[in-house]
């Protein structure tokens, strides 16, 4: 997960690419999208993808239910490291 425009106060935005497989933090770099003016913006590369990608991974921990348990945990822990009892979520395609 890359975290950017980490600043006090502002609200947390989390971000779930589409895909799956397909992360899209790389693109910032070339197009910026200056959501981190407004938010301290998390993109979180699932399961699978982009940092995350192992080529062992198991079949069977790739279900849309292991999907939406890391998105529990990774919300959850987003939560406790701003200190902040919401997030703001955004999701694009398969996301």
């Amino acid at each position: 997960m890359f975290i950017t425009g980490e600043a006090a106060g502002k609200p947390v935005l989390l971000f779930v690419h589409g895909g799956p497989g397909m992360p899209e933090y790389w693109l910032t770099q070339r197009y910026p999208v200056q959501l981190d003016e407004l938010f301290t913006v998390a993109w979180w590369e699932q399961r699978g993808s982009g940092l995350s990608y192992e080529p062992g991974i198991p079949a069977k921990e790739m279900t849309t239910d292991q999907f939406v348990v890391d998105a529990l945990s990774v919300s959850n822990y987003l939560r406790e490291r701003s200190g902040q009892d919401k997030i703001y979520l955004m999701a694009h395609s398969w996301g």
